[in-house]
C-alpha cells in the first residue's frame, strides 16, 4: 500500500511540475502573445524583443502589485514550459528603469528560435526568495549577433554604457539626458560640441555590419549622429550624416575610396519626431532603412570593402571635430550581420509601440494552475 501511494504521489508531483508556466517559487504570471502581423516575414531566431513598458502588476506588493523584490529582481521571462529565458532589465545595476510604485520597466529578452506571429511566452513574478538579479544581459544580445548595444536609460540620470557582449567602455561623454523613444535617451547640441567617445574598440571593425538607432532632430544642417572609426584623410571606417546631400537625404561617408553614398529623399528626416534608422554594409554594398522600410540608394557605389585603422574612434554625436549632431538618439546598436528587411520591420513594430505588439494575458496565480493540473 505504501508503494502504491508513493507511486501515485510521484506521478502527481511530476504532473504539477510539467504544468507550471514558471520556475519553482514564482507565485504569479501573465502570458504574453505576439499579435498577428507584427512579425514580418518570420520566423526568426534570437531576435531580442521589448516587453510592454508599463504593467501595474509589476509594482511591488507595498504598491499594490505582486513583485516581492524592491529592485524588481523577481521579474523574469519564461517559455511556455516554464524555462527561464535570457533577459535584460535595463539599468538594473546603475540607472534602473524599474519603477516599484508603478511597475514600469524596460525589459528585453531573447525569445529563442522560431519566433513568429502568435508566439507565446510568460512573464513571471512574485518570488519572495529572490534577492539578486536573475537576468543575463550580454547573452540576450550576443545570441542575436549584436556586438554593441546602448539603451541610454533612464530619462533622469544618463548612462551610455554598452549592454552588449563586449562591454565597450565610454572614454568620454558630453551628451545630456533626455526622454527617449524607449524610456530615456541622449541629447546632443552641436553648438556645444557634444558627443560620446567609445575609444577604438576592435569589436565594431566589421566589413559586414548593421548599425541602427532611434533618432530625433529638426536641424537641416550637415549633422553626423554616428561614426565608426571614420577618417576621410586615411580612408578608414565610415560615418552617417543627416542632410549632407540636401533634400532630406542620409549620407554614408565610405572612407575607402572616399565615396559618398546617398539615400533617396526621406520626407520625415528632420521633422522633430522619433524615427528608427538602420544602415547596412556588406562587402561593397550599402543600404538604408527608415522606420522599418528600405529607402534605397540614390547615388554612390563603393569600390572596395570597409577598412578600419586602430587609432580612429567610435563616436555617437559626431564624426570629426566640427561635424556634431544636433538632436537626440536612443537604442544605438551594431550587429555583425546584415539583417533582413523583415527583421528590421519587426524591430520597428516592437519598439515603436510594444503595447500593441503584445497581447498580455490575465494575471494568474501559479498555485491555482498547479492545482488544476491535478
Amino acid at each position: 500500500m505504501t508503494r502504491i501511494f508513493g507511486f501515485v504521489t510521484a506521478i502527481v508531483s511530476a504532473a504539477c511540475s510539467w504544468g507550471a508556466p514558471c520556475p519553482s517559487g514564482y507565485g504569479w504570471y501573465q502570458s504574453i502573445t505576439i499579435v498577428a502581423a507584427k512579425v514580418s516575414s518570420g520566423p526568426y531566431n534570437h531576435l531580442p524583443l521589448l516587453l510592454p513598458l508599463s504593467n501595474s502588476n509589476l509594482a511591488t506588493v507595498a504598491n499594490g502589485g505582486k513583485v516581492q523584490n524592491s529592485n524588481g529582481y523577481d521579474i523574469i521571462v519564461s517559455d511556455t514550459s516554464g524555462n527561464k529565458l535570457n533577459f535584460e532589465l535595463v539599468g538594473h545595476s546603475t540607472q534602473t528603469t524599474y519603477v516599484a510604485t508603478t511597475g514600469a520597466a524596460e525589459i528585453w529578452f531573447d525569445p529563442g528560435t522560431g519566433v513568429d506571429n502568435g508566439s507565446v511566452f510568460n512573464l513571471c513574478f512574485g518570488n519572495a526568495s529572490i534577492s539578486t538579479y536573475q537576468g543575463n544581459d550580454t547573452t540576450v544580445w550576443s545570441n542575436g549577433n549584436y556586438v554593441f548595444v546602448v539603451h541610454a536609460p533612464n530619462g533622469t540620470t544618463l548612462s551610455m554604457a554598452d549592454s552588449g557582449p563586449n562591454s565597450i567602455g565610454v572614454s568620454s561623454n558630453t551628451g545630456t539626458v533626455t526622454s527617449g523613444e524607449i524610456d530615456g535617451g541622449v541629447a546632443y547640441a552641436s553648438a556645444s560640441s557634444q558627443y560620446t567617445d567609445y575609444g577604438t574598440p576592435s569589436a565594431t571593425r566589421l566589413t559586414t555590419i548593421t548599425t541602427s538607432f532611434w533618432v530625433k532632430n529638426s536641424d537641416t544642417g550637415n549633422r553626423a549622429p554616428f561614426s565608426n572609426e571614420y577618417s576621410a584623410g586615411s580612408s578608414q571606417g565610415f560615418a552617417y550624416a543627416w542632410n549632407t546631400a540636401g533634400a532630406g537625404k542620409i549620407r554614408m561617408f565610405w572612407a575607402p575610396g572616399s565615396v559618398n553614398v546617398d539615400s533617396n529623399s526621406i520626407a520625415s528626416l528632420n521633422d522633430g519626431n522619433w524615427h528608427y534608422f538602420a544602415g547596412e554594409a556588406t562587402s561593397t554594398t550599402p543600404s538604408f532603412y527608415w522606420d522599418g522600410s528600405s529607402v534605397g540608394v540614390s547615388s554612390g557605389s563603393p569600390g572596395s570593402s570597409l577598412v578600419y585603422g586602430t587609432t580612429n574612434h567610435l563616436y555617437t554625436g559626431r564624426y570629426t571635430p566640427g561635424n556634431y549632431f544636433n538632436g537626440s538618439m536612443d537604442e544605438i546598436r551594431v550587429n555583425s550581420t546584415t539583417l533582413s528587411t523583415g527583421w528590421l520591420t519587426t524591430e520597428f513594430n516592437n519598439q515603436s509601440n510594444p503595447a500593441t505588439f503584445w497581447t498580455v494575458g490575465t494575471l494568474t496565480s501559479i498555485g491555482g494552475i498547479r492545482h488544476r493540473v491535478f
